[in-house]
């Protein structure tokens, strides 16, 4: 005999349900107004998810070494083009291989005007499900222009 539990789906409305393959926490952490964790899907979840692997460096994570964009560690370092093409290249190809959802990733990496320790970070990626092109940019560190 099976038996069905429909009081697991009495707590779950439809119309504010978060699709789980795809979406969840957006990074950095916001809180909404109503105090709850705010939560995304789509593309904006995917534009979260790469500043959240460009905040990493190379071997952050144990088991992981090949996972994270290494952006905060040239932030007190002398940028040079070499450098700059070093990250990049660590960039791009983490990013085709921790996140499933995207393809065709284009990164570059600059200083931010007006600001000599600051680094930009411009992202082009093409999301598989919809198949546009998208493009993301954002300041290392994540500050609240972001």
């Amino acid at each position: 005999m099976v038996k069905k539990y429909p009081e697991r789906y009495s707590y779950t409305n439809p119309k504010k349900a978060v699709d789980t393959l795809g979406g969840g926490f957006g990074y950095p952490i916001t809180v909404n107004n109503t105090g709850g964790v705010e939560l995304q899907t789509g593309v904006p979840h995917i534009g979260s998810c790469i500043k959240h692997f460009a905040m990493y460096d190379l071997t952050d994570l144990v088991g992981t070494p090949s996972f994270g964009g290494g952006v905060p560690s040239m932030l007190w370092k002398l940028i040079t083009g070499n450098l700059i093409g070093v990250k990049e290249t660590q960039m791009t190809e983490g990013l085709e291989q921790w996140e499933p959802r995207i393809e065709d990733v284009q990164t570059m990496i600059g200083k931010t005007n007006g600001n000599p320790n600051g680094l930009t970070s411009k992202v082009m990626f093409k999301a598989k499900v919809t198949g546009d092109m998208e493009a993301l940019a954002f300041n290392v560190p994540l500050d609240e222009r972001n």
